[in-house]
């Protein structure tokens, strides 16, 4: 059963990720972080103290990968969004 989980996290992100425009791209670590630790909580119904550090990565993630997505075409932010963007391209 966790194989099936851990091919269903990847399919869809992989479908996600394929359907998306380009510029939403900045949110695929966050999408895919999301949706691993969704997999993780259908096999281990882990407790709700051992897991709020790893909502509260997620949400820094998603807050950040907001702000990015925000000031994305202002002058002052854009060479670092950029810069950003290229580096974690293909990760």
């Amino acid at each position: 059963m966790t194989l099936l989980i851990g091919n269903s996290v990847v399919g869809i992100y992989y479908l996600a990720e394929k359907k998306t425009a380009e510029r939403l791209h900045i949110f695929r670590l966050p999408f895919f972080l999301t949706l691993l630790l969704a997999g993780y909580e259908l096999v281990t119904a882990t407790a709700m103290s051992k897991l709020i550090p790893s909502l509260l990565l997620l949400a820094f993630l998603w807050l950040l990968s907001g702000i990015l997505f925000t000031y994305r075409d202002n002058p002052s932010f854009k060479k670092a969004v950029t810069s950003i963007l290229e580096c974690c391209k293909n990760w």
